[in-house]
This record gives structure tokens, C-alpha cells and sequence, in this order.
């Protein structure tokens, strides 16, 4: 069309917006999760990115598990075959929950069945959180971020497992450090309004 055009990695204008104009606004260091069908990470300070090409796109795959679960980047117990909404959906399935049999079968199904006290999915639930909490603490001693923002269809559901996700008794980046883990304000419209901030600079 003859117009100027950027380009840039979907998870970091969804990190760009949400540190601009949704729930990192007035934090220096903001990282965004985006648990989907994949795990999206974008890190801004200021309400920058910091590099102008997305180096660290690749970095929901990180190993934190032994476990057998293998990721398409071709590693196992990787963080993003385990906590992306398709990670979550998979392990209810190892675990014998009806899922092909049931069309309105859903992350938010899974959640809600943990809420009544299903005891498959506490069992799949638990297991989940743990490893999101594995990788959000090795997310702190690389990013040091003041705030963690989840954003994505899954992070919608996950509001009253905060409490467990921000409870950190690992040691401290620095004294009286902490990070604060919330979720996504703008949720669909942050990478919307990070892709037009890429032509705000």
C-alpha cells in the first residue's frame, strides 16, 4: 500500500502495550508472559524495548522439568510445552480427563473443574502452577522485572492463584527487592497498542 510498515515478535508489542498503556504503566522493569497456544515473553524498561530485534523471543524455552514431555523445539520439560494453554490441555489429557470426547473441553473447563474440587484436575492444576512458578522464579534472577504481567487466554483464568505464583522464598535480587505478578489489563488490545507504539519513537 505505499505506507510505512514495522515489524516486530507478537509477544513483545503485546509487552510494549501493556507496559505503555495497561497494567506495567508506572514500573521501570515490566516482564509480559502471554500463555496461549505458546508462552510469549517481551521485557521493557521504561516503557521501552530494550533491543531493537527480538533476541529473546526464544525464552519460554528454558528446561525446567525432567520429565518426558517433549516440546517441538525439540527439548523436554521445556517451561513452554508445559504452561502454554496446549501444555495444560495436554497434561489433562495424560492424566485421563475427557477431553477428546468433549467439545467445550477448555483451559477454562480444567480451571473451573480444580475450583469445585475435581481431584484430577487439582492433581493437573497443581502440577501446572508449580512449573509456572519454577519458571517465573527463573524469569526474577535473569529479568529482576518489578512487575510480571500475564496476559493471553489462559492468564484470565488465573487470577486466584496469584497469591501462590507471588509467594517467593527464593533469595532476593537485591534487599528488600520484590516483584509484583498481576494480570494482563488490556488483555487482546495490548499487542493492538504495541504495535502502534513501535512508531511513537
Amino acid at each position: 500500500f505505499g505506507i510505512p510498515c514495522k515489524v516486530d515478535n507478537d509477544a513483545r508489542t503485546v509487552a510494549l502495550g501493556e507496559a505503555l498503556f495497561g497494567r506495567g504503566r508506572g514500573y521501570a522493569r515490566m516482564l509480559m508472559l502471554t500463555l496461549g497456544t505458546g508462552l510469549g515473553m517481551g521485557f521493557t524498561q521504561s516503557g521501552r524495548l530494550p533491543e531493537l530485534l527480538p533476541y529473546g523471543h526464544m525464552g519460554g524455552h528454558i528446561t525446567i522439568t525432567d520429565n518426558e514431555v517433549i516440546c517441538y523445539c525439540g527439548k523436554t520439560g521445556c517451561l513452554e510445552s508445559l504452561v502454554s494453554a496446549t501444555g495444560l490441555l495436554a497434561a489433562a489429557r495424560r492424566a485421563g480427563m475427557d477431553i477428546d470426547n468433549n467439545s467445550s473441553f477448555s483451559t477454562e473447563s480444567i480451571l473451573e473443574a480444580d475450583s469445585q474440587g475435581h481431584p484430577v484436575a487439582k492433581a493437573v492444576v497443581k502440577q501446572y502452577l508449580a512449573y509456572l512458578k519454577t519458571g517465573i522464579d527463573n524469569y526474577i534472577n535473569i529479568y529482576s522485572p518489578d512487575i510480571i504481567v500475564l496476559g493471553g487466554g489462559l492468564a484470565k483464568g488465573l487470577r486466584s492463584y496469584l497469591p501462590f505464583l507471588e509467594d517467593h522464598s527464593l533469595i532476593r535480587a537485591y534487599k528488600n527487592y520484590h516483584t509484583r505478578i498481576d494480570i494482563s489489563e488490556l488483555e487482546e488490545h495490548a499487542g493492538i497498542l504495541g504495535s502502534a507504539a513501535l512508531f511513537m519513537e
